[in-house]
C-alpha cells in the first residue's frame, strides 16, 4: 500500500484546514477594511452562496436526516474551497510581502 505524502496534492490535514480557516478570517478582515483589493468578486460570491446553502433549511438532501443530510453541505464546502484555494494562496503570499 502506498503511503500518503503530506506534500502530495489532495492531502488535507487537520492542521492545514485550521490554518486555512485562520487565513480566510484574516482575508475577510482585510477585504472589509480595504487593505486587500485583489480578491475576485466571483470568489466572494462563491463563499456567500456556500454560506447561504449551509444555513438554508431546504437542501438537496434535508439536514434532518442524520449524517446523510450533512454530506451535501460538506460537498458544497469542499467545492467552494477547491474553487478559492488558488486565491487563498495568492493572499497568503501577499501577506508575506
Amino acid at each position: 500500500m502506498k503511503k500518503l505524502n503530506k506534500n502530495q496534492p489532495g492531502f488535507i490535514s487537520l492542521q492545514k484546514i485550521f490554518n486555512n480557516i485562520k487565513l480566510l478570517a484574516s482575508l475577510l478582515k482585510d477585504i472589509r477594511s480595504g487593505t486587500y483589493k485583489k480578491f475576485p468578486a466571483w470568489a466572494l460570491a462563491a463563499m456567500a452562496l456556500t454560506t447561504l446553502y449551509i444555513i438554508m433549511p431546504f437542501d438537496y438532501i434535508n439536514d434532518f436526516i442524520p449524517f446523510l443530510g450533512q454530506i451535501d453541505d460538506l460537498a458544497i464546502v469542499w467545492l467552494c474551497y477547491y474553487l478559492i484555494e488558488k486565491e487563498l494562496n495568492k493572499y497568503s503570499k501577499w501577506l508575506l510581502f
